[in-house]
């Protein structure tokens, strides 16, 4: 993820999955991060990646699953939702 010429694409899934894993292992600050990284390319590559948003925030919902927040994950899964929604989906 931090290599300067990767894809990407390629940042977003490993951020995604990242996030997932370290929420799964109970690590919800490492998830954060990895969440956190995996936006700002979201948010530099939006036009280019539509659906990238979806990626990084369906990670952050499984982290906080992992971490036994379902309360949060169903705010982020709410959230996702009406973003689709308004984006026309």
């Amino acid at each position: 993820m931090d290599d300067p010429d990767a894809e990407p694409k390629s940042v977003i899934w490993a951020a995604a999955a990242g996030c997932a894993g370290n929420g799964f292992l109970g690590r919800l600050a490492e998830a954060t991060d990895m969440h956190r990284r995996g936006s700002a390319v979201v948010a530099a590559h939006a036009d280019l990646l539509p659906w990238a948003g979806f990626e990084a925030e369906a990670g952050a919902c499984v982290a906080h699953l992992g971490c036994g927040l379902p309360a949060t994950a169903e705010s982020i899964a709410e959230a996702g939702y009406r973003t689709a929604l308004d984006g026309g989906a």
